[in-house]
């Protein structure tokens, strides 16, 4: 079984929200919501992300990015934005998803999820990293 199949299998079984396969191995999975383990594995190298293949709920433009800077080769997302698809496009990273939706919305579905917001002012993978790190801090 090829690697993505493996991620997206192992994601709807076990309930993930995020998992991550290289060379039919998992690397990482996580039930956390939102763009904290694509944030996580970003800050531990792109070593980990390079041509793997990642599985998610939501996929934004601001995690496309990230897995971008990362070299991740395959995405499936069971909800992916038109900004995410552009990135992975543009990047000539292989996708798929279940739902396409024009933005990610916030939690209370009355707007754009902040970080798709904050994504919008970057281009690339490391200053995007930078201003969503800079965010969490101020939040709390």
């Amino acid at each position: 079984m090829k690697s993505l199949q493996i991620a997206i299998k192992k994601l709807e079984q076990e309930g993930l929200s995020f998992i991550l396969v290289k060379e039919g191995v998992v690397l990482k999975k996580s039930k956390e919501k939102g763009i904290k383990p694509i944030l996580d594995l970003y800050r531990e190298g792109s070593v980990l992300l390079e041509g793997g293949a990642v599985a998610d709920r939501v996929m934004g433009r601001a995690g496309a990015l990230l897995l971008r800077g990362g070299k991740t080769s395959r995405v499936y997302a069971q909800i992916m934005s038109e900004e995410a698809i552009k990135i992975f496009e543009e990047a000539g990273i292989e996708y798929s998803y279940d739902q396409r939706v024009p933005m990610i919305l916030d939690k209370d579905m009355t707007g754009v999820c902040i970080l798709e917001k904050i994504s919008m002012e970057e281009n690339s993978s490391q200053n995007l990293y930078e201003k969503i790190l800079q965010h969490l801090k101020n939040k709390q």
